[in-house]
């Protein structure tokens, strides 16, 4: 629900609010799960307007729960590249491929 609301919000052009939204998903998140996915929805955001940083230490602490969560490598890998740290981004984009050798996303970055 969440990530659909996002997507609107953004299709109307309120990036502003969208990424509120998704830091009020992460805030209210009720289990593992939902806070694994708010916290990428938000990474995500933060990585489209450029504030690497910021999506960095999403993903990190996605990774640091589940060093596996391929969709959280991938980010972190893209954000590491954005940030010209090429040897970590290699590591994450290894790894999230041992895990998901058809991953069309791993492959593409």
């Amino acid at each position: 629900y969440t990530a659909a609301l996002v997507e609107l919000t953004l299709s109307a052009g309120d990036s502003d609010k969208a990424l509120e939204i998704a830091a009020e998903a992460v805030q209210t998140a009720r289990g593992k799960e939902q806070l694994t996915a708010a916290r990428l929805l938000l990474a995500r955001l933060h990585n489209q307007r450029s504030e690497y940083a910021k999506a960095e230490a999403l993903t990190t602490r996605v990774l640091a729960d589940d060093r596996k969560n391929v969709d959280a490598l991938i980010l972190h890998a893209s954000t590491k590249i954005s940030l010209g740290q090429l040897e970590p981004a290699i590591a994450d984009l290894r790894a999230a491929l041992k895990e998901a050798p058809a991953s069309a996303d791993a492959h593409l970055i």
